[in-house]
């Protein structure tokens, strides 16, 4: 629902009306799914809708007394108003977005654009558009000029779930491509709007809010604290994500009249008049019911009466121009259907002092708007020939050319000479005795399966698989129990690796290369623990990392913030608070404790009940740091905290005094 409101501020809260628009100075719109208008001045976007009171004009040179002439003619119409304001660009921001760059760009991929945090309080405006002729020409396109795409939508920032987050399409179009190359969707812990943009085209984005977009290729991950969402690159174009798609579309009724409140359809007029009446709904034909339309004054009322001006030259007679559209399909010799308002290939226009518009083609300026045919596409290439079936061989075959006697019988191939066995089927083939097979694939003996080079063979009685490079120097073996891959270097010195059910390892040899590459010295290894949650790297010493758990460990980022809690010693002053705020970056922690307390005397206190550090973010040892006792500008003593590896905070006080304790440290944790 469009809601509309008046009032004599900027911001509405002066004179607010829904219903009351006579002498506004603004007007206010929003738009949403409540049929009632809010009282809520500040839902609404306010626009001055009256000018300023112009200056006063200078006095005029009286003018010397003329004769008494006859009454002249009507006279001319006043000069036109001052200019109001300009308008401000409802689109607030623009941006090419660049994907041509192949070699980053996969073409079949969708990739995320990243765009900055949404507003959560309205809905905000995206559109995608890319035209013919704009510049870009993917392999995917299907057209010489390029592609069309038109994706228009307004989605509103989730906030964590305080809103909605919805999403309206209200386009979602493409052409000359197979699948639309652009899609939508909110990573809506943080409102980050993410476009899914195909890879090698060049995309053109307004919005009607202020944002930066970042083309991420390898994907993104938009993470706080614990909170993390992904927008991975895809395969394929994702369904855009929101609700209310394709709704149904709004139209905007705009009626005029010479009074402030018409009760009948023969007051209101499409002329611009005195007063202006408007309503919102979801059917196109403007009602004739004035008591649909909420009414206000368009025209000002009259000024007070300025002095005697000089006196101008005389003018011509003032007339309004009207402009008049009709369309065509045989560039302007009869009009297309209804009386010329149907759109056609061609389009005319007409300017006049008339306001009906002129039955004539002739009086209409023709110029076409919708362009030829297209050239007839080039000849395809020749399909694959059939099989002819027939008792006697076809005449004149093409090279390639398949022939069969009968359903079920060989099938033969010209090879541009004479007709050669191209395929045979046997359902049982009985042999009595058959020694070997030799073919150009290699030899087949005794079980054994070899290469016709001999680079290549599968025993299998033992299923053991062997394959060598040409030159001998690069081995792969395939046995039940273990894949090995050896290299020779020279005749004396190997390396190797085998991969088997516990992992990798890696060898090197003094010897020749031999088939068990275990006989030479394990240099390292990679193996993963009972459940291959985490993996293990070995050297040749021995020594051992886990690699997920110390990677974990290295990139760890947590955060911990106690609040501000009443105490210590609140027995000695009731105002005493401590605050322990703390940040983990791998290894690293940082500590900031905020503390304005007042002690029964000079020394030592602690450890606190009211707060510790948890475990997870703990030094290793036992350390202590100096702390300034501070009142306003003036230092009063120095103190010192201790943080013990068991998380207890204590403290060393000079000046008992009501002070700030303030201080910040940072430590490596124990784990």
């Amino acid at each position: 629902y469009l809601h509309i409101a008046y009032a004599n501020s900027a911001d509405g809260k002066t004179g607010f009306s829904t219903t009351d628009g006579t002498n506004k100075l603004y007007i206010g719109q929003y738009t949403d799914y409540t049929q009632a208008d809010s009282t809520d001045a500040a839902k609404y976007t306010w626009t001055k809708i009256k000018g300023e009171q112009g200056e006063r004009g200078p006095q005029g040179v009286p003018g010397l007394q003329g004769v008494q002439g006859p009454q002249g003619e009507q006279g001319i119409q006043g000069p036109k108003g001052d200019t109001g304001a300009a308008g401000v660009n409802y689109w607030r921001s623009s941006a090419t977005i660049d994907l041509s760059d192949t070699k980053t760009y996969d073409v079949n991929k969708w990739y995320p654009v990243v765009g900055s945090q949404l507003p959560t309080s309205v809905y905000n405006r995206i559109l995608v558009n890319v035209s013919l002729n704009s510049g870009t020409k993917p392999s995917w396109s299907t057209h010489d000029s390029g592609f069309s795409v038109n994706l228009d939508l307004a989605s509103i920032g989730s906030g964590w779930g305080t809103t909605s987050g919805e999403c309206i399409i209200y386009a979602d179009t493409y052409s000359f491509c197979s699948v639309s190359p652009a899609s939508y969707t909110q990573l809506t812990y943080g409102s980050i709007p993410v476009l899914y943009l195909r890879g090698g085209g060049k995309y053109f984005v307004k919005t009607d809010f202020v944002v930066n977009w970042t083309p991420k290729p390898t994907g993104y991950t938009w993470q706080e604290g614990n909170y993390k969402q992904t927008a991975p690159v895809l395969d394929s174009r994702p369904v855009p994500s929101g609700t209310n798609i394709k709704g149904k579309s709004t139209y905007f009724h705009i009626k005029y009249s010479a009074v402030s409140n018409p009760t009948t359809s023969n007051q209101m007029t499409e002329i611009p008049n005195t007063y202006i009446g408007t309503y919102v709904d979801f059917t196109q034909e403007d009602s004739t019911d004035p008591k649909k339309y909420t009414w206000s004054r368009f025209q000002g009322l009259q000024g007070p009466q300025g002095t005697q001006g000089i006196p101008g030259t005389n003018g011509t007679n003032g007339k309004t121009s009207y402009l008049h559209i009709k369309y065509s399909n045989d560039g302007g010799k009869t009009f297309t259907g209804n009386s010329g308002e149907d759109v056609g290939t061609y389009i005319g226009t007409c300017v006049d002092y008339n306001q009906s518009d002129p039955a004539s083609v002739g009086s209409y300026k023709w110029a076409k708007i919708k362009g030829e045919q297209g050239a007839t596409g080039p000849q395809g290439a020749t399909g694959p020939s059939g099989i002819i079936v027939s008792s006697t061989a076809p005449s004149n075959p093409k090279v390639g050319q398949l022939w069969q006697t009968a359903s079920g019988q060989p099938i033969k191939r010209w090879d541009g000479s004479r007709w050669v066995i191209h395929y045979i089927a046997v359902e049982n083939l009985d042999v009595q005795t058959l020694s070997a097979i030799v073919a150009n694939l290699g030899t087949v003996t005794a079980g054994l399966i070899k290469s016709k080079g001999g680079h290549f063979y599968i025993n299998v009685d033992t299923g053991e698989i062997v394959s060598k490079s040409s030159d001998g120097t690069i081995s792969v073996f395939v046995k039940k129990e273990n894949i090995d891959m050896v290299r020779s270097f020279t005749a004396s010195r190997y390396w190797g690796s085998r991969l088997n059910y516990s992992g990798l390892e890696f060898y090197s040899g003094g010897s020749s290369m031999a088939d068990d590459i275990a006989n030479g010295s394990m240099v390292c290894s990679i193996r993963g623990d009972e459940e291959m949650r985490d993996f293990s790297v070995t050297n040749i010493n021995g020594d051992s990392i886990w690699l997920i758990k110390t990677i974990k460990q290295l990139t760890k980022s947590i955060s911990y913030d106690s609040g501000t809690v009443k105490g210590p010693y609140t027995s000695t002053n009731s105002a005493n608070n401590i605050r322990v705020e703390l940040k983990r970056r791998g290894c690293m922690v940082t500590c900031k404790i905020t503390m304005i307390a007042q002690f029964p005397g000079s020394g030592e206190y602690g450890p606190f009940n009211e707060v510790k550090i948890p475990v997870g973010y703990r030094p290793v040892m036992d350390f202590f740091a100096p702390y300034s006792e501070v009142s306003g500008p003036n230092i009063f003593g120095t103190g010192r905290y201790g943080i013990r590896k068991d998380g207890g905070i204590k403290i060393y006080v000079e000046n008992a005094a009501f002070t700030e304790r303030h201080a910040t440290f940072t430590w490596i944790t124990d784990d």
